[in-house]
This record gives C-alpha cells, structure tokens and sequence, in this order.
C-alpha cells in the first residue's frame, strides 16, 4: 500500500466517524449458526473481483437461508446476476459518489432503508463506496472480507490466505458459512 494509498485510508475513516459515528461493535450469533432474518450481500464494483464473487452468490444466499435478502450491485453489472424473485436489487453507478469516495446521500438513504440484520461486503480490500454502503444498512452483524483494517464501517473480518487466487478465496468463504 503506498504512502497516498494509506493517507487515503485514513483520511476516509476519519471522516466517515465524524459525520456518521462510529458504527456499534456488538453483534450476537447464536449457538445454532448464523441464520439472518435479511440478509445483504454487496457485491464488489470492479469486474475482476466481481466476476470471481458470482458463482459463489446464489449458494452463499442458499447455505444462509435468510427470509429475506438484498443484493447490492453496480448497475453495469445487474444483467450478469441469476434471474430470480428470491433477491432484491440495490443498484448503485461508480459514478455516485462524494469527493472521497463515499456514496452520495440517495444511495446511502437507500441503504439505511435496507433494515438488515447482516450486511456481507464481498469486495476485497478498500473502497469507500462498498465500505460505506455496508456502514450505512446499520446492520448489528457487517462482515469484510480479505481486509487488514476496516474497524470504521465492518465488525467482523474474514482473512483468508491472500496467496491465493480470489476465486478460491471466495470459494473458501462459502466453506465459512
């Protein structure tokens, strides 16, 4: 991560904890396994990370069995997602967002309005739209995955070995759940 890559980071959790608070750190899964009531699922905004996330999409809904569930998802790539009834759509444009990054108030009133109970973002590493998106759903339980640091927007990190290609990564993801 470079000098500019680390001010960045920075200088988004800073601003991110002043104008929304710090998010509550407290999440409870009980003994029987985590079983949501909604779930959502961010997918990630690039295409290479995006198309490695896809085929994991539907069996990680499947494995988790919420009442509910939303997906997150850039609106270029809508049209690569399974056609089913099961999910609902957030779409949000790369272009939507403040000057650091973080998404703009339509879409982050769209997230709040979400009500989630578990928020899984599937982009790895950094990125102020994604991060700020699964903050804002308000969600007791908001997992990262593959991240160092993201103690301002998620409460809970899956590391998984970052020798790997992404697409094991996530595969080894589907095996957590």
């Amino acid at each position: 991560m470079t000098a500019r890559q680390k001010i960045h980071r920075r200088l988004c959790g800073w601003w991110w904890r002043i104008r929304h608070g710090h998010p509550r750190g407290h999440f409870h899964v009980p003994f029987a396994g985590l079983k949501p009531e909604h779930l959502v699922v961010i997918m990630p905004p690039e295409f290479p990370e995006f198309e490695a996330a896809l085929p994991i999409l539907a069996p990680l809904i499947e494995r988790l069995e919420p009442s509910q569930a939303t997906v997150i998802v850039r609106e270029n790539f809508r049209s690569w997602l399974p056609q089913t009834s099961a999910w609902r759509l957030l779409t949000f444009d790369l272009n939507s967002h403040s000057w650091l990054g973080f998404p703009k108030a339509h879409l982050l009133h769209g997230a709040r309005k979400i009500g989630a109970d578990v928020v899984l973002d599937l982009t790895p590493g950094f990125h102020p739209l994604t991060n700020g998106l699964a903050a804002a759903v308000g969600a007791p339980l908001r997992i990262a995955f593959d991240d160092e640091e993201r103690s301002n927007y998620h409460n809970y990190v899956i590391h998984v070995d970052r020798t790997k290609p992404l697409s094991e990564r996530y595969r080894v993801l589907l095996g957590y759940v």
